[in-house]
């Protein structure tokens, strides 16, 4: 039994049935594959034959399968004739008469002849074929995708390099400290015209040096020490201030920072760093500030901290004393460590330029300094690393 097949695009030929049942679709497992027409299903009919009767039924297909123009009901077994005409998708078939189909088939070459019968074996094997193919297509893929990720990782990687490179600053691990608003006004040098006592001998100014001494607790820790110098002459009146940064602080006192017993880098004056003093009444106890530093980038090494000691009126370390650092917007406290002289008991990194930043010592009134921040003298807002050194005291009005 042969059957009649008249696809769309093509000449008509003719194939033999062979398997029982004979499925016809796009399946590769079908006796007959249309995998040419998207109108035909994976499994869309099947013949089967009982006795001399030939049946065909549509196995649920999508399109439909029509003898005649007429669709048949899905599932349902249809008895046809050589003369009928089948339509599956786009593509005619119809039964050879008995004495067409026991002719020798008139295909020239292999590549013209119908789907012969296939075993499980070549089901399988073209199963797996398909298989081998997917995977492949997979690999690619996958291969592709690592690529794509790739450069995208690289860009980010080179975009965040040239961003620190260029100074894009003030971020560490998210963490994002806003710049004061307020803008303190720089202050020169103030000229003091120096004034000759009668006796040259008493000419004196009280300095604190810390030194290291021994204390009640496991910790050595700096100890200030009063001390006289002779008189050193201060700017004169009139006197220029320029934008160099000397390698050693000059400790000259000026501004609200002129009180006896007070260590006062004159660069901080020139930075726009200020002090707040503390407002308290006579007996009263307060945290003063009794030497302030900056440290260039020089001095600093990279280093872009603020550093602080707390101090008793005995000059002992309190460890454990709390130490605010604000900005707008923001603020850290932290505790005074136990740590080895000659470093200071609390530290917090600056990533800000500018003014940004204020220290004051908790539980007790106390002066405050105000404008800190990195930067130099000739660029405030410059992130260039540098570092300030701080020590209060607790004293009395």
């Amino acid at each position: 039994m042969k059957l009649y097949i008249k696809p769309p695009d093509s000449s008509e030929r003719l194939v033999p049935i062979n398997d029982i049942p004979f499925f016809i679709g796009r399946d590769p497992a079908c006796s007959l594959i249309l995998d040419s027409d998207l109108g035909v299903s994976g499994r869309h009919a099947q013949l089967i034959c009982i006795g001399a009767r030939v049946q065909l039924t549509d196995l649920g297909s999508t399109n439909g399968t029509y003898v005649n123009g007429a669709r048949l009901a899905s599932h349902a077994p249809h008895d046809i004739q050589p003369n009928d005409i089948i339509m599956i998708g786009k593509h005619r078939l119809s039964l050879a008469p008995q004495a067409v189909a026991d002719q020798t088939l008139p295909h020239s070459s292999p590549a013209e002849r119908p789907h012969d019968r296939r075993t499980v074996t070549d089901i399988v094997a073209t199963a797996e074929q398909k298989l081998r193919s997917d995977r492949r297509l997979a690999i690619i893929i996958l291969l592709l995708c690592g690529m794509l990720m790739g450069y995208v990782l690289f860009a980010l990687l080179n975009y965040w390099l040239g961003a620190s490179a260029s100074g894009a600053n003030n971020t560490l691990a998210g963490t994002v400290v806003a710049m004061a608003t307020w803008t303190p006004t720089p202050r020169s040098l103030v000229a003091v015209e120096p004034t000759v006592p009668k006796n040259p001998e008493s000419a004196v100014i009280s300095t604190l040096i810390p030194v290291f001494t021994a204390t009640p607790t496991p910790t050595a820790t700096p100890r200030p020490q009063i001390y006289t110098a002779p008189a050193t002459a201060l700017p004169q009146q009139g006197a220029a201030v320029v934008n160099e940064e000397p390698s050693q602080p000059q400790l000259v006192a000026s501004g609200i920072s002129a009180q006896p017993g007070r260590i006062w880098d004159s660069r901080l004056d020139r930075l726009g760093v200020t002090m707040e003093p503390a407002d308290v009444s006579p007996g009263q106890p307060y945290w003063r500030l009794i030497e302030a530093r900056w440290l260039n980038e020089e001095q600093a090494g990279g280093r872009h901290h603020i550093y602080v000691e707390v101090l008793d009126e005995n000059g002992v370390r309190q460890v454990g004393h709390p130490v605010t650092v604000f900005w707008d917007g923001g603020k850290h406290t932290g505790a005074v460590e136990d740590k080895s002289p000659p470093d200071l008991g609390f530290n917090f990194q600056m990533y800000a330029s500018g003014y940004a930043y204020s220290v004051r010592v908790d539980e007790l009134p106390g002066d405050i300094v105000k404008g800190m921040g990195m930067g130099s003298i000739a660029d405030r807002f410059r992130s260039v690393h540098v570092a300030y050194e701080l020590i209060f005291k607790k004293s009395y009005r």
